[in-house]
């Protein structure tokens, strides 16, 4: 016995242009073929069968920024000064979900898949650029340098302010 179960795939944009078009062409040509065969002006078939703003389609759209659908599911842990961070392999996915490099790994202790409840307890951190240097900024305001340094001042994201740590909020 099979079972039917629906899945979402992606389609590279140009190809769904491509299917778009010629799905179009197709139809002109149809109601064109309707028109000739009933005597009803291809006009008015096309209004009375698409609405005059035409037929509604189903459009999926992903939460979030383009890339994440599309990279490695993996995290990878790199070592910073005395500690470490974990961060998103930026690799493209395959159709398993992983990269080429990841393809074949298991999670170990150096790499973790992204949904791993681990990830959950971990402290967030945004990523920000102070005087062209990338710094992480923890929930708390204070800014880790890219190296894993804490340094001694605080930014907050939603004014996009830096101060030092000598000023209390």
């Amino acid at each position: 016995m099979t079972t039917v179960t629906a899945e979402t795939h992606k389609i590279p944009a140009e190809l769904w242009d491509a299917l778009q078009t010629i799905s179009y062409e197709q139809d002109k040509r149809f109601l064109r073929d309707v028109s000739k065969i009933t005597g009803i002006p291809e006009r008015d078939l096309k209004q009375s069968l698409l609405g005059r703003f035409g037929m509604p389609t189903t459009v999926l759209v992903e939460k979030g920024p383009w890339w994440m659908g599309s990279s490695c599911h993996f995290m990878e842990r790199r070592s910073l000064g005395d500690g470490f961070i974990w961060h998103p392999c930026g690799g493209y996915r395959e159709a398993c979900g992983a990269c080429g490099k990841h393809t074949r790994s298991r999670p170990t202790a150096s790499l973790k898949r992204k949904e791993d409840p681990y990830f959950t307890g971990l402290p967030q951190c945004t990523p920000a650029r102070l005087g062209g240097e990338l710094v992480w900024v923890r929930a708390d305001k204070s800014v880790v340098s890219a190296e894993g340094v804490v340094l001694p001042m605080h930014i907050d994201i939603t004014q996009g302010v830096a101060y030092t740590s000598e000023r209390k909020d």
